[in-house]
This record gives C-alpha cells, structure tokens and sequence, in this order.
C-alpha cells in the first residue's frame, strides 16, 4: 500500500514536471529559432543599410561633379572660395564627411577639405585602394557617368569613400563616351566609420547589439567588403545568452523552484514572441519605407531627364524654324533690295534711293544680329561646330582689318593692327575671326569720331598667347561692368542710338570658352576700354615669320 501510495505520489509529482519540462523545452527551441530568424532578419537589414550608405555617397558625388560651373571654378579656375563653399566646408557640414579631396587625371592632389587633422589621415592620396577607385571612376565614359561608393581601410581605419568624375553636363547628354582632359578630375569623399557612426546606425535603425569589429564569438558577423569583395571589417549583431543552459545551471534548486521558473520562462517567452513579432513587422516596415524611397528617386531622376530630353527636342525643333522663318525672308528683302539698287531703268528719286538704301542696312543688320542670336542659342546649348586648327592669331588679323575698316572709316576711327606674337594656339579660324569681329565692332561703335581702335597679340608669361582690342572710346560704368558679358545686356547710357542686341560679349564669352580661352577686360568710363581673349599656347613650339597689320 505504501509502496503504491508513492508511486501514485511519484507519477502525480513527475507527470506534470516532466510536462513542463517537455513544454519548457520546445518553447525554448522556438525562442532559439524565433532569435535566429530575427537576426538573420537584422543581418540583411544591416546589409541594406550598408548597400544604401554606399549609394548615398555615390549620388553626392555623381551631384557635385556633373556640374558645369564646378569644372570652371573649380578645375579650371581654381577658385578656392567657391570650391570651399560648394564642395569643401558645405559637403562637411551638410553630410558629415570628414574630407573631401579632388585628384588631377594623375592621381596628384588637385584640392583637399578637411574637418580637422586629427580627423582623416594625411596619407589620403597615397592609398593604393583610393587611387585605384579614382581610376575607375575616370574610366566611365561621359555618357555612362555615375557616382561609387567603397568601404576602404586607411591606416587601420574604416573610411566610406565616395567617388566621381567630373563631367560635363553637355557631355552627359550628348552621350559621349570620350572624356576631355579637364574630366578625368576626380571628387573623392571620405566618411570615418568608427564606433561612433555604427552606434549613430544602431540608434537610428534600432540595432542595439551593433558592435564594431568586436569578438565575434557572441553574435551574427555581417562583414564589410571592399569594392574587390575583400573583406576588410567586420560588424557584430550581438546575440542574448543561452536562457536553456541559464536554466539548466538552476537545476539544483528544488522542483517548486524549477516548475516556477519554467512557468515563468513560458510567460517570457509568451511576451518575447509578441516582441520578436513586433520587431519583424518593423523591420519589414522599414524595408518598404527604404524601397518605397528608392523608387520615388528613380521616379523623379527619371522625370527629370525626361523633361531635359523634351527641352532639347523643342530647342533644336525652334533653331531650324527661325533658321528657316528669319533668315529666308531676310535674304528675299535683301536680293529684291539690290535689284532695286542696281536696275538701271529705274525711275527711282534720289530720294527714293537713300531709303533703298537704308532698306538694305536694316536688312544687313537685322540678319547679322539673328545670326548672332542663334549662334547664341547653339553654344548655350552646346551643339556648336568647331573645327580646331593649329595657327598663329595674327594670321586672321588681316582679314579682321580689311572687314573692319569700311565701318572704321564711316564713323571717322583710325584702326591699328599689332600683332607682336609668333607663337601657335589650337582654335577654330572662323570662330576666332568672329570674336575679334565682335570685339572690334563694339570697339568702334562706343568710340567718339576721331577715336583710335587698336588690336593685336603677344606673350603672357610662357604658356599664353594674349589677343587684345583697345579703344579710347566712352568706356564702360562701374555699375554696368559685372553684366556686361550676359545675354542682350545693353547699357542704359548708350543703347539708344547703337546698334545691336547685346549678344556679341556673351558669344564672345562662350565661343572663347568652348576653344579653351579666357575673356577678360579694363575700362574706364569716358577713357576706353581694353578688351583681352587668352588662349594656351600650343604643345608644338614651331614659329614661322608673320606679316604685320597695317
């Protein structure tokens, strides 16, 4: 009776015990898988938001260098105020990047923008991965330029660097797949990833356990490759401990113990469940709002690039109709004006002839100054021809004083021509001819009869040639000197009774930029004005003998 009673006792007391324990174990075990899926979850999270960090610097930099006025201030010009404010302190500030650096098409260090020197190493350029990410860079065409981002160890540091080309925008939509010299620079950014950024990530993305290159005996290692897929660090997502083997060391105490604390264990892991589900809704949440982000990007660049190929379809389809629609009926009134003039039966008053011919200068002028206008157009748009030749300046200067000098004489200025440089420079004859026809007009028109007009060319230092047009005409105001290269500027003192559209120095401009030159000037008002285009003198040093201008 005894010995029944306590096996009756025995199966009452283990019977419900070894239930728990059964029932403990198996919630155990799903806890263990709920934890391995929700770090596997958090693992390719992690990756995304690596992937999405990469991307980001990438779209800054592709931003910065497809920017035409940055190639001129910055390569160019090396304007180092403006390339402080725009890709130094403002990329600083405004992306928390601890340098930014710009590489010439040799590797050398075209400009460089740091934090402070405690914060990037001074061996930036030195660095055979940076170097090599620069060269890939330059090595996209135009046509297929975009930004890339890389994981890169300096010095036993972790840098997210950013990298990009510079190119032109003209180049870009014109598709080509050549780059110029000037577009082999390249816009490098540099991001220090240190603990610091990776507890930023954790509190942004809710990644408590993110550990950088800490043990990875305790948790799920994401590795962190280089653009060669060489690992090059590694992140830790910090596990939580063993809850089995923490209850197995409580085994000793006695059954009560152990029954409340796997009923316990099966409250938390109750709650836990609720948790991890939680935490898996949002982390899903978080993807779609990552992708829902991508996509809306995609969407707008795509709209974007829509509209600018729209734009320049109507552009284009606009040039050919005034091409057309102007210069046609223009050249009819021109050709019917000279059978006027020269139709010997004509009963024409003399008169009646003077307003023939005024007839036929309106008629010259107005075409002269649609020709300019639409030359305008083609070089802002840039689909301007050039066809570059290695000569010597003075060479168009003759042609430039037999052109000039009826209209010289008309308005009683005497016109000198002074080329004193027998150096070579590589430009497009007849767009050189139309600056100096430009400058020398302008020159003329704003001069006083009895003015004096004089243009040539010279050194500048030893890589320049200078061609220069002076006049000692009204000059130009102060107040009117910081617009006079902008198109159909005209000055408000003498635009009533001169002739023109205001286009000529703004074509200027942009035809001696588009053959490499410099347009610069000096004036006085009521002295003249001075008038300078330079160009880089050409690679091959030959010199031959040139006539002199009258």
């Amino acid at each position: 009776m005894v010995n029944h009673t306590l096996k009756n006792t025995a199966l009452l007391i283990s019977t419900p015990l070894i239930a728990l324990l059964i029932i403990g174990y198996f919630v155990l075990e799903i806890v263990k898988v709920q934890d391995n899926q929700l770090e596997e979850e958090r693992s390719h999270f992690l990756n995304a938001i690596l992937q999405n960090q990469i991307e980001d610097v990438s779209v800054v930099a592709h931003e910065f260098t497809l920017w035409d006025q940055a190639i001129q201030k910055v390569l160019i010009e090396k304007d180092q105020t403006f390339a402080d404010l725009n890709i130094g302190s403002y990329l600083l500030k405004t992306y928390d990047y601890c340098a930014t650096l710009v590489l010439t098409p040799d590797n050398k260090t075209w400009m460089r923008f740091d934090t402070s020197a405690k914060d990037s190493p001074p061996n930036l350029a030195a660095n055979e991965e940076v170097l090599r990410v620069a060269d890939i860079a330059r090595k996209k065409s135009p046509k297929d330029t975009h930004g890339s981002g890389h994981w890169i160890k300096i010095d036993g540091q972790l840098f997210l660097v950013g990298a990009s080309a510079f190119t032109y925008e003209t180049s870009f939509s014109a598709g080509k797949t050549e780059r110029m010299d000037i577009e082999k620079h390249v816009l490098m950014t540099f991001t220090r990833a240190d603990q610091t950024h990776w507890d930023t990530l954790s509190k942004k993305f809710s990644l408590p356990y993110l550990g950088f290159e800490s043990a990875p005996e305790t948790g799920l290692v994401v590795p962190i490759n280089d653009s060669q897929d060489k690992q090059v660090s590694h992140l830790v997502i910090h596990g939580h401990k063993d809850v089995l083997s923490t209850i197995f060391k409580r085994y000793g105490v006695a059954v009560i113990g152990i029954a409340l604390i796997l009923i316990g264990f099966a409250l938390f892991a109750i709650k836990r469940s609720f948790d991890l589900q939680k935490a898996h809704r949002e982390v899903m949440e978080l993807n779609r709002h990552m992708d829902d982000l991508v996509k809306e990007r995609t969407d707008d660049l795509a709209l974007a690039l829509e509209a600018a190929e729209e734009a320049n379809v109507a552009k284009s389809t606009f040039l050919s109709s005034m091409s057309h629609e102007l210069r046609t009926p223009l050249n009819g009134i021109l050709g019917f004006n000279q059978l006027l003039a020269i139709n010997k039966d004509s009963t024409l008053s003399k008169k009646e002839k003077g307003w023939v011919e005024q007839i036929r200068l309106a008629g010259e002028l107005l075409l002269s100054l649609v020709n300019d206008v639409l030359d305008m157009a083609h070089v802002e748009s840039g689909r301007i021809s050039l066809q570059k030749e290695r000569l010597q300046p003075a060479t168009v200067f003759q042609q430039c004083y037999e052109m000039t000098q009826p209209l010289a004489a008309r308005h009683n200025i005497t016109l000198r021509g002074t080329p004193a440089s027998q150096r070579f420079i590589t430009v497009d004859a007849r767009r050189l001819q139309q600056i100096l026809l430009n400058l020398l007009h302008n020159a003329i028109k704003y001069n006083h009869p009895g003015g004096e007009v004089t243009f040539g060319c010279k050194n500048r230092g030893d890589n320049h040639v200078r061609l220069y047009v002076c006049d000692n005409g009204f000059g130009i105001p102060e107040s009117e000197q910081s617009k006079i290269f902008e198109p159909f500027f005209r000055s408000e003192k003498h635009h009533t009774h001169t002739e023109g559209t205001g286009v000529g120095l703004a074509l200027v401009a942009h035809l001696a930029e588009a053959m490499g030159g410099k347009v610069s000037f000096e004036s006085v008002e009521g002295q003249g004005s001075t008038f300078y285009v330079d160009f880089p003198v050409s690679e091959e040093l030959e010199t031959v003998e040139i006539a002199t201008n009258k």
